[in-house]
């Protein structure tokens, strides 16, 4: 399903439809099971929508984009890493905006997917056989309040830096004035947002 929108064949929709519009252009259905999705390791897609002094912005990534393992964590070091990502997306500390623009958080939210789906049983000659493997990934979102837009014209999304797993970040943005795209890597943290 794909859906594609100009904003000057709809001037009067709302932010609030925008920001689910977008998502559901470039993730699929947000409900649907994990095992039906595309599961790209090393690649994050970030959703980004601006309207007024609201700036949201939402990830969906691959666990093993974010962590070394797609699986329950099997050990203190582990459960550790994980704890560290759900830390640092829970806090936003994964983007940077210029201090001029005056964004404050409003919302946060990171939750882990999949890590404890998998099932474990002894066969025979005591081998483990895992079942009901769903892959596993990250969804974060965060909301701001901005009190200068007008210094919003580009912001930065570190990603690929706080996760070396991550080699490819698609940000999708829309604005009040445009729509656009982005392909982010470990030298190239940059999102325009206006020229």
């Amino acid at each position: 399903m794909c859906y594609s929108i100009t904003l000057h064949e709809v001037p009067t929709m709302r932010f609030a439809v925008l920001l689910p519009m977008l998502l559901i252009s470039t993730t699929g259905l947000a409900h649907a099971p994990r095992h039906h999705e595309a599961h790209v390791h090393g690649q994050a897609v970030v959703d980004l929508a601006l309207e007024g002094a609201a700036l949201e912005i939402a990830l969906d990534a691959p666990g093993i984009g974010i962590l070394d393992f797609e699986r329950a964590p099997a050990t203190a070091k582990e459960r550790a890493a994980l704890a560290r990502a759900q830390r640092i997306l829970q806090s936003a500390d994964w983007v940077r905006l210029p201090p001029a623009a005056g964004c404050r958080i409003v919302d946060a939210s990171a939750r882990a997917d999949g890590f404890a789906t998998m099932r474990s049983h002894a066969g025979e000659a005591g081998q483990a056989h895992h079942h009901d493997h769903l892959h596993t990934s990250f969804k974060a979102s965060v909301r701001y309040r901005c009190t200068s837009v007008s210094a919003l014209r580009a912001l930065d999304i570190i990603l690929p830096r706080r996760f070396t797993g991550l080699h490819k970040v698609v940000v999708n943005t829309v604005t009040p004035t445009a729509q656009g795209r982005a392909v982010l890597d470990a030298a190239n943290v940059r999102v325009e947002l206006a020229p």
